[in-house]
């Protein structure tokens, strides 16, 4: 067998400035420190395009209800069913409401009678969609209303 060598004692100090000294390691504990910031903005910018992509695709099937609306339709039904066709993306939960609502100077009225001055009722539909979005950073609830004036 061999003998083998003892190595000489090294004092503390200069054990510690030997550490100070060496690189070896060095960029891979930086990236170890860097990396979690790097995953989470990586996350967070992932997550915020998916939202905006489905806020936009519900803004789209809105758009489309509207349009139908502002080119004569008159079935709210169908008003409705065109915005959740047109709505890509779409989750189980998303839903489209269509509502007809009528104004005598800014106060509620009947759309069948005239205002007190005579006049016709201004009538407006209100289409809104509301969709649960499952973000990886939380639950959010997505609404959006459009009214369109018809009279």
């Amino acid at each position: 067998m061999k003998n083998a060598k003892t190595p000489a004692p090294v004092s503390f100090r200069r054990a510690i400035a030997d550490f100070r000294r060496d690189r070896n390691g060095a960029a891979l504990v930086e990236f170890a420190i860097i990396a979690p910031l790097l995953l989470a903005t990586l996350a967070g910018i992932s997550d915020g395009a998916s939202f905006l992509l489905r806020n936009n695709a519900m803004h789209s099937g809105l758009s489309s209800s509207a349009q139908y609306i502002m080119s004569g339709g008159s079935d709210l039904s169908t008003a409705r069913q065109i915005g959740l066709s047109s709505w890509a993306g779409r989750s189980e939960q998303g839903t489209v409401t269509t509502s007809k609502d009528c104004f005598c100077a800014a106060a509620p009225a009947t759309c069948s009678t005239l205002c007190g001055d005579q006049s016709v009722p201004l009538a407006y539909v209100k289409i809104a969609a509301t969709d649960t979005y499952d973000g990886w950073f939380g639950d959010t609830t997505l609404h959006a209303e459009q009214d369109v004036r018809i009279r």
